[in-house]
């Protein structure tokens, strides 16, 4: 079995505070902002918020010589709600390129575009509001074409981890191994399981779940009077909600999906995920 996949929420902040596990100034400061900015997004009032508390994911595209485009990810990961972009684009840059950011880490074929920008007659830094206002949990990539000389782009995306909307869906993935029946361990921290996508190839019919209070030991997952929890249909090539699994599902922090038969071959599963905050 592989490692255990771990996940952890922003909540978790708040948390080790209560618990007078992690209390310093930094950590503080950084719950405040949050819990600041949530606010003033909430009400509507997002040019007092700024960009205090949000995180910074920067990528910058060199053109070079004789090249009429560039590609480069963020240097860091962000995670949250993309709420605008900072772009300072090169004095050379030639009017009408066009500068993309993508989400390159989303599990969609079609991999979201969270901004695209017409360089103008003369190239200046601007504040740009994304086109699509969508969670991110991986690196952007940042895109440069109809250059006509060597410059460099550098865009830098503002992320809110604490959006107006609350705690965002997340997703993960695990795998079955070829003959096998049981993924490896999910480990959901303070989140709750919410839904499990299933590879077309899939062999199994149905589903069972184990689950561990140690992330050491699993065992069948049944309800408060000993009865086993209904096997989950294995839909090939389809997202199965557990909406109706909930009540079984909360407070379960390490799971594994267990199919009902051996899998011909390696399959990968993704699954979501909700923080329950």
């Amino acid at each position: 079995m592989g490692a255990g996949i771990d996940h952890r929420s922003d909540a978790r902040k708040a948390y080790r505070c209560e618990r007078n596990q992690d209390t310093t100034p930094a950590t503080l400061i950084s719950i405040v902002k949050g819990i600041f900015n949530r606010l003033l997004t909430g009400l509507g009032i997002t040019g007092l918020s700024g960009t205090a508390g949000f995180h910074k994911a920067q990528a910058t595209v060199t053109i070079a010589a004789a090249q009429t485009s560039g590609t480069a990810d963020t240097t860091t990961v962000p995670q949250g709600v993309v709420e605008r972009f900072v772009i300072l684009p090169g004095a050379a840059l030639t009017a009408g390129a066009v500068i993309t950011v993508v989400d390159s880490s989303s599990p969609m074929t079609v991999k979201p575009t969270l901004l695209s920008y017409t360089v103008p007659a003369t190239p200046i830094q601007e504040r740009v509001a994304p086109a699509k206002r969508i969670a991110v949990f991986g690196a952007l990539t940042v895109s440069v074409t109809g250059a006509t000389a060597a410059d460099a782009v550098t865009v830098v995306a503002y992320v809110n981890p604490y959006p107006a909307e609350g705690v965002i869906p997340r997703y993960g993935t695990t795998s079955v191994a070829q003959s096998g029946t049981t993924t490896a361990a999910i480990d959901l921290g303070d989140a709750v399981l919410t839904t499990i996508e299933w590879p077309a190839t899939m062999t199994s019919t149905t589903a069972t779940l184990q689950s561990s209070i140690d992330g050491t030991v699993f065992q069948a997952l049944v309800d408060a009077t000993g009865s086993a929890v209904p096997p989950i249909t294995v839909s090939q090539g389809k997202n199965t909600s557990l909406a109706d699994y909930l009540p079984h599902l909360y407070g379960q922090r390490w799971l594994k999906i267990v199919c009902g038969s051996s899998e011909a071959a390696l399959r990968t599963i993704r699954y979501g995920y909700r923080p329950m905050a």
